[in-house]
């Protein structure tokens, strides 16, 4: 059995988690060797560029910190994507609005001039031969990473794990929970008692958490223009934000705690009670014979 087929097989066994960790350790080994050991140092070119791509983000993979880099200095960059990217999530995807969320892609890293680049990396049960890397090339994009970082720091902030999220509810003008699949959304409940403008993915217990359409916006899964679009509507209205803040609060009593356990507690009456009138039916064959 060649190596190939032994690491196809220890796939199968390995539990996911372990099989998780074992990439990672895999990959962080081959990119530390790579970026200090197994490269060598390229030289800034200040000519233009033109960059081949498969299909929109290929680019960001491939050389994002070079095109980015070349963009810092003013160098002319010109990216042609090889197909529309309808291809990339398999026969089931919606091709005529995955085509548009790539063509959304790639306009949005162009606006924002600061791609996100990540370094490229092996997976484990991909075999990854010694000259595949042996002509590897190390690039500094310090600059521009730094650029990027202060971007994302202006724009994002990300606050770790908090035990009162209740003042980052009451602080919140809109709430947007975009959920592919979602049973109830627990969350809804505490965004609606906060007074949020709420916009959510039309789909499973959503609607009836958001008391269909009366207390938030739905809008349908996967569906970035629309999010973007309704986004867009509540920021510049003010009145229309007050409105959805304020239908937001109405008609929460039926998620109050106590009627929702007096409401469980009746199921289960009701369940106990069928259960008496069973077996009153089984005594009654038994006495009976029949």
């Amino acid at each position: 059995m060649n190596t190939k087929k032994v690491l196809t097989s220890l796939e199968k066994i390995v539990f996911k988690k372990l099989l998780n960790q074992m990439q990672y350790i895999h990959c962080s080994l081959v990119s530390w060797w790579i970026l200090n050991w197994g490269s060598q140092l390229l030289k800034f070119s200040e000519k233009s560029a033109m960059v081949f791509a498969p299909h929109q983000d290929d680019e960001t993979f491939g050389c994002g910190g070079m095109i980015a880099r070349k963009k810092e200095q003013g160098i002319p960059v010109a990216i042609a994507f090889l197909t529309d990217g309808r291809g990339s999530h398999g026969l089931d995807t919606d091709a005529q609005n995955l085509i548009h969320i790539r063509q959304q892609e790639s306009l949005t890293t162009e606006i924002f001039q600061y791609p996100i680049w990540i370094f490229w990396r092996s997976p484990l049960f991909i075999l990854l031969k010694l000259q595949d890397i042996a002509a590897a090339y190390r690039f500094s994009i310090t600059s521009v990473k730094e650029k990027k970082q202060r971007a994302i720091n202006n724009r994002i902030h990300f606050e770790g794990f908090q035990p009162e999220p209740q003042r980052y509810m009451l602080a919140t003008d809109i709430f947007v929970l975009a959920s592919h699949c979602e049973s109830f959304g627990l969350v809804l409940t505490e965004a609606r008692e906060a007074g949020c403008a709420i916009i959510a993915s039309n789909v499973d217990g959503i609607p009836e958490t958001l008391d269909h359409s009366q207390a938030g916006i739905l809008i349908p899964p996967k569906d970035i223009d629309t999010l973007t679009n309704t986004l867009t509507q509540l920021l510049s209205d003010r009145q229309l934000l007050n409105k959805w803040k304020f239908r937001a609060q109405q008609n929460l009593a039926r998620f109050h705690a106590a009627r929702v356990n007096e409401e469980t507690l009746a199921v289960y009456r009701e369940l106990m009670r069928k259960s008496n009138v069973i077996e009153v039916m089984e005594i009654r064959k038994l006495v009976t014979g029949k």
